[in-house]
């Protein structure tokens, strides 16, 4: 993260978009380093211990916390000291939170439209983000870096077991960078047979540049302009 800070402050003082005055500014975080709390749990001022214990004090990076409305949850998660100091200089009015507060926001508003028990995959390069809900409650949300195909399908399969979910009935949605014809996509479809691709939320209206892709692949990002 440190490596991409120059690339960040020369956007931010060169890039006209970044000139414009905003009525609003959102940022997301897209972190590995994420712990959920219940509220009812959690004591202010113990996001340093909770995210050590979990991921480790390696790194003296900025603790920072979101409530996830209507879920009774706090998302706690480390980034770049550096980066939010900058951030702070150039967009003091900027809303930070965490791209795992907007997933999880996202799909409790959909929660009518999506199976009562399910496996949601969100791919990005060399990393997926997993959230599986049970019976309309979540019970897992968890980032995993992988090199091959076979590294996502371990950690559905071992999610689905641990959770007591079985392969060949719960239902798996995928979006980001996957597609029908991709080596993962067809890795999947070993293990899950009710494999489906996600759609742009309905309350978005998209550019028409985005009219020749799939809807699935812009999931990820289209979350957050809906969240924001």
């Amino acid at each position: 993260a440190h490596e991409v800070l120059p690339a960040c402050r020369e956007a931010l003082e060169t890039d006209p978009l970044f000139g414009r005055q905003w009525a609003s500014v959102d940022i997301f975080f897209h972190t590995r380093e994420s712990v959920l709390l219940p509220e009812n749990l959690y004591k202010s001022g113990e996001g340093d211990r909770i995210l050590s214990m979990v991921h480790g004090d390696l790194r003296a990076d900025k603790t920072l916390e979101d409530p996830v409305s209507g879920l009774g949850i706090r998302n706690i998660y480390r980034v770049p000291g550096d980066l939010v100091r900058l951030l702070g200089e150039k967009l003091p009015t900027a809303r930070l939170r965490h791209e795992n507060t907007a997933l999880l926001m996202q799909l409790r508003e959909r929660e009518q439209s999506l199976p009562a028990s399910h496996l949601y995959l969100q791919v990005y390069p060399h990393q997926v983000t997993v959230t599986v809900t049970r019976d309309r409650q979540f019970i897992l949300l968890q980032s995993y870096p992988y090199d091959i195909p076979e590294d996502v399908s371990y950690h559905l399969l071992n999610a689905a077991e641990q959770l007591g979910l079985d392969p060949d009935q719960v239902p798996v949605v995928v979006s980001g960078l996957i597609d029908a014809d991709s080596p993962l996509y067809h890795e999947l479809l070993k293990y899950f047979r009710n494999l489906e691709t996600d759609a742009a939320p309905e309350s978005l209206v998209l550019d028409e540049a985005f009219s020749g892709y799939p809807p699935h692949l812009f999931t990820p990002q289209t979350i957050l302009s809906v969240c924001a």
